[in-house]
């Protein structure tokens, strides 16, 4: 680095630094306000996923139950005619 880029680089560091106007209008933060609408979001974003994970737990659920049921009838109905097939042999 040149003597005359260093000095133009130091010259230039402390607007770099310098902290934000707050006397300037437009210069805004979000507050406490920012904050709370924040809070309120990231809670009720929490509330509706532990819904979902309820309403998929029950669908699940219902599903293997109807499997199981569906299972059941099969199995009730292959007995039923393999026992209706013996008997009309022994006849």
């Amino acid at each position: 680095m040149t003597p005359a880029t260093s000095a133009a680089a130091l010259a230039l560091l402390p607007a770099a630094t310098e902290g934000p106007d707050l006397q300037d209008p437009y210069v805004v933060s979000p507050g406490m306000a920012g904050f709370l609408v924040f809070l309120v979001l990231a809670l009720a974003c929490w509330l509706l996923y532990r819904s979902l994970l309820t309403q998929l737990r029950r669908v699940d659920v219902r599903a293997r139950l109807r499997a199981e049921e569906a299972a059941a009838a099969r199995a009730a109905a292959g007995a039923d005619a393999s026992a209706g097939d013996g008997q009309e042999e022994s006849r």
